[in-house]
């Protein structure tokens, strides 16, 4: 899995890793979870769904 983060140093990096690896791991085709931690594309508040937009507030 490739993914970015919202800044560089995130404090929930270790929470995330591990929640995402625990969910993928749950599908009975996945044998391994590698997590490729990227910077390019940046990520962006447009990166979001609507609803989690609203549900944070953000419009």
């Amino acid at each position: 899995m490739t993914m970015t983060l919202t800044i560089a140093g995130c404090p929930l990096t270790d929470y995330l890793n591990d929640a995402i690896t625990e969910e993928i791991s749950g599908f009975d085709e996945v044998k391994n979870v590698d997590i490729n931690l990227v910077w390019e594309p940046a990520w962006s508040i447009e990166k979001m769904s609507r609803e989690a937009r609203m549900e944070l507030g953000i419009r």
